[in-house]
């Protein structure tokens, strides 16, 4: 069925298969069985992850789980529950909850036993005995299976509904307020691209939720492997490259799903992380830009390494590099940590014999210079110099190299220079998510116009208001560097 389903996946097909499990759960029905059995068998059949199941995800799972489920337990329950078998017989009540709190002590001893028998710490042998404790959809409908079997009588099932309901509310919040993954993770070394020797092993992760980012972050990484140095790719669910990439799958909701690229990136030492960040005009769907987008805020904030959001368009293809393939880069330079870790990402990039980079080093007239600068605002220019002085030496002999210096007066004459830079269809613009507030005059005006906080302010504006169809990289520093 997938070799025969394409990429897109029509609207038919997915109807024909929603139809398809309606009428099986009809005739099992008919057959005297349960009428979920038949819809069961057929989901075990279909295959899952992308394209088919990842798709028929995508447009059934909403419905079906916050509308037509809940309205099933409710007229469910309310039907099967009984009320005054409860009161009738207090004594059957008192026991009932006596087993339960007794399965639920021995329970979570157990596994805590288990847990620190295999190294684990007694905190956490704790929280895992709490989440065994977890009961949900599958215990409740359990529970109505044996009514209607006539194992339970309505008065015992109201008792067991009741003290499921009241376990898993106690269980749920004292889990996500005490398990806290990364806290006890130490950083191994200073995770960013700017500290790395320049002929160490660079270490790369990217992360991603389905296929169509794949082009622009594959030309990505194939700039990021000169034939000089030794790059390793990390790829968090899929990736093929011609190079070292480890490829791992992450399943986790999507609240959650930024701690196993946490944990990941501790583990594996990794000091450059990308995350695609689907274009407003982009082909990606809702669903997918919604859970991508949600991850960016929270990799900014928790990630122990630099983390470069790669903002794609959706119909970008796959150009396989030959002699001829050129991949044209522009840097927008203003300074600051999240700008020299750009020129450090760039001064990688320069080593690809195919890469052609540009860097605009942006700064304020003579006329607009503050002559209150304090000394931290000497300080930052001074390490803005060096990290310039460092990529011109390491390419003085590089004519695919140009480093320009653009004195501008105030915001509006930076604006229009950004406007003209995205006409250019460079392959990839670099910018950093934060800038110097003395190189960029104005910039704390428009911080409260922007659509995608996360992005930054130029960031922001490139992503949303420029046209063209270059791909751009917001680069943030590990800010505990």
């Amino acid at each position: 069925m997938i070799d025969l389903t394409p990429i897109c996946n029509s609207h038919m097909h997915m109807f024909m298969i929603v139809f398809t499990a309606v009428v099986v759960a009809f005739v099992s029905d008919t057959l005297g069985t349960v009428v979920t059995d038949g819809a069961v068998i057929m989901g075990l059949a279909l295959p899952k992850g992308p394209p088919l199941g990842t798709a028929l995800m995508e447009r059934v799972d909403l419905v079906s789980t916050e509308l037509f489920l809940p309205i099933i337990l409710v007229k469910e329950l309310g039907y099967l529950m009984s009320w005054e078998g409860v009161k009738k017989n207090l004594i059957l009540w008192f026991w009932v909850e006596v087993v339960l709190v007794l399965s639920f002590i021995f329970r979570t001893v157990a596994t805590m036993a288990a847990a620190v028998y295999c190294n684990m710490s007694v905190k956490n042998g704790f929280l895992l005995g709490l989440i065994m404790n977890f009961r949900g959809l599958v215990e409740v409908l359990t529970c109505m299976r044996f009514v209607g079997l006539g194992l339970l009588d309505s008065a015992t099932f109201a008792m067991v509904v009741v003290s499921t309901v009241t376990i898993t509310s106690v269980c749920a919040p004292l889990v996500s307020i005490y398990y806290k993954p990364l806290s006890g993770k130490k950083q191994m070394g200073h995770l960013t691209v700017q500290r790395l020797w320049s002929n160490a092993e660079l270490r790369v992760m990217t992360c991603f939720y389905n296929d169509k980012p794949v082009p622009a972050l594959l030309h990505l990484l194939e700039s990021c492997v000169p034939e000089q140095s030794s790059t390793c790719i990390y790829a968090l669910h899929l990736n093929k490259k011609s190079v070292v990439v480890l490829p791992f799958t992450s399943i986790a909701p999507a609240k959650t799903m930024h701690q196993d690229a946490c944990t990941l990136i501790l583990e594996r030492n990794i000091a450059f992380v990308v995350v695609p960040f689907p274009k407003i005009n982009s082909m990606a769907d809702v669903e997918t830009s919604f859970t991508m987008r949600s991850l960016v805020p929270l990799l900014l904030e928790q990630a122990p390494c630099s983390v470069g959001i790669l903002v794609y368009h959706g119909m970008t293809t796959i150009t396989m590099p030959t002699k001829d393939w050129k991949y044209r880069v522009c840097v927008l330079f203003w300074g600051g940590p999240d700008d020299r870790e750009v020129i450090s990402v760039a001064c990688r990039l320069a080593r690809h014999h195919q890469v052609y980079l540009e860097v605009l080093r942006f700064c304020a007239s003579s006329e607009t210079e503050s002559h209150e600068q304090n000394v931290n605002d000497f300080g930052e220019i001074a390490h803005d110099d060096a990290v310039i002085r460092k990529l011109q030496a390491e390419n003085i002999e590089n004519t695919r190299v140009v480093v320009n210096e653009i004195h501008v007066r105030n915001l509006e004459e930076v604006l229009l220079m950004i406007r003209n830079i995205g006409d250019q269809n460079y392959d990839l613009i670099i910018v950093g998510r934060r800038q110097n507030n003395s190189a960029m005059p104005g910039e704390d005006g428009l911080s409260g116009w922007t659509q995608f906080p996360e992005l930054g302010v130029m960031g922001d504006m490139l992503a949303t208001d420029v046209s063209g169809t270059s791909n751009l990289l917001i680069v943030q520093q590990n800010s505990s560097s």
